[in-house]
């Protein structure tokens, strides 16, 4: 498989999951969707990218992660007009999964 037919595969994967945490959580309205979508759509391919080309010590990947959850918090605070804390939940629930899961059929 390519990298591309691999990263794309694993972008799907990753917006399928968070889209259903979110969704569980009733973040159900279209603005909601677009926002999942979008938030991953910045952060994934860094993610990806980065831990793809370099080292995947266990530190280094909890601590990108942990990045991740921060700036989506604060991308989906800003268009969703919640508080961080609301969407620092949100970001880090959807992330946990999309990550377990990830793990798990690896």
């Amino acid at each position: 498989m390519t990298i591309l037919l691999l990263y794309l595969k694993d972008l799907l994967l990753t917006l399928i999951i968070e889209l259903l945490v979110a969704y569980s959580f009733k973040y159900r309205s279209k603005q909601a969707i677009i926002s999942v979508i979008c938030v991953n759509l910045i952060t994934h391919p860094a993610l990806w990218f980065f831990l793809f080309f370099n080292s995947q010590t266990i530190a280094t990947i909890i601590l990108l992660e942990l990045l991740v959850v921060l700036i989506e918090a604060m991308l989906l605070s800003y268009s969703l007009r919640k508080s961080i804390l609301i969407t620092l939940k949100l970001s880090f629930l959807m992330n946990l999964f999309s990550f377990l899961i990830g793990l798990l059929i690896q």
